[in-house]
């Protein structure tokens, strides 16, 4: 039908002319698709396809992870002894995840730290160092709390109180409103033995923790006044955590302190740590119940201690088990201390 015969070195070849007559079928014994037959093949190979992919199982979706993203504003009261990277590795041994950026200067008050930025480039030991000033941290960042702490004597004495409270109420508050971050204020703690003119602040430990409160206090509620409710500021109380250690455990108190008698040791970064784990968490932190679980506190650590002193111990894991329990007393109200952040 239609076709014709063309001559190919001695063989004869039949050829039909292409047509798009899909109603046409094959005459008797020549084996030919049209167009139309094609598109039904592919179309019935299709659908035979997407069914058996339909019923094939599917792979569970991987669970979500509770994630939190916290800015660290401070001196070295925080950076010494790293205490973002041990905060992120108590959240990771509870099965959460712990997104965090700093910009610390050491010695700096809070003005000085927005004025100056970030003074850990070349003292750090990883690169990851933080935004270069506060203001980046915030606009860039986008974190969901915001860990502040003073030059520790600021807040104990009324010029330097005042002074701090300006620098919150004209500076952080509006950076705070911008980007939703509700404040954590770390309260310090007191001095080992007076140090860098603190004489005047009153008795170690008990009236210089109680005045460092009272600053802290009045940072507190001077954001409250300026901030909306859902960014009420909260007091994480390590002070109070220190005082408690020294009046239940004179000596371990003193393995709280460098040997300069002001900055943390590892236990006293450990007890920070596990204050603000329960602040942020309103749970129980995990407990560090070995030794390489205490080691791994400190494994990527961007800075510990100065070089010079005898590097200060880490604690055992029992000295971890103490302060975590110092921590979940002072913090959480009897019926979130169970062992669910465990």
């Amino acid at each position: 039908e239609n076709q014709q015969v063309v001559h190919r070195g001695g063989i004869h070849v039949a050829v039909r002319p292409f047509s798009c007559n899909w109603g046409r079928r094959p005459l008797e014994g020549r084996m030919y698709w049209t167009l139309g037959d094609w598109v039904v093949g592919f179309l019935v190979s299709l659908a035979i396809v997407l069914a058996m992919v339909a019923a094939s199982p599917k792979k569970p979706e991987p669970p979500l992870v509770p994630t939190l993203r916290v800015g660290f504003l401070g001196n070295s009261i925080q950076y010494y002894n790293d205490l973002p990277r041990v905060m992120e590795r108590l959240m990771d041994m509870s099965g959460m995840a712990l997104v965090h950026e700093a910009c610390f200067r050491g010695g700096a008050s809070l003005a000085s730290l927005l004025r100056r930025g970030n003074g850990m480039r070349g003292k750090m030991k990883w690169p990851d160092v933080g935004p270069d000033t506060v203001v980046e941290l915030f606009k860039t960042k986008r974190p969901q709390f915001v860990v502040l702490n003073d030059y520790t004597q600021a807040p104990a004495r009324a010029e330097s109180r005042d002074a701090s409270i300006q620098t919150l109420v004209e500076s952080y508050a509006p950076l705070l409103r911008a980007s939703g971050a509700t404040p954590i204020l770390l309260s310090t703690y007191s001095y080992r033995a007076h140090a860098k003119g603190s004489d005047d602040v009153g008795s170690i430990p008990d009236e210089f923790t109680a005045k460092l409160d009272a600053g802290y206090d009045a940072y507190a509620a001077a954001l409250k006044a300026v901030l909306p409710t859902k960014l009420a500021p909260r007091v994480a109380r390590v002070g109070q955590a220190f005082l408690t250690v020294h009046r239940e455990r004179p000596d371990l108190w003193r393995d709280l302190f460098f040997v300069d008698d002001f900055h943390p040791s590892p236990a006293g970064t450990f007890l920070q740590a596990c204050v603000l784990y329960c602040l942020l968490c309103d749970l129980p932190p995990p407990l560090p119940a070995s030794e390489d679980d205490v080691n791994s506190l400190w494994r990527n650590a961007r800075y510990m201690q100065p070089d010079g002193p005898e590097p200060s111990r880490l604690p055992t894991p029992t000295e971890c088990a103490y302060l975590r329990d110092v921590a979940i007393r002072l913090v959480l109200p009897e019926d979130q201390r169970s062992e669910r952040g465990v």
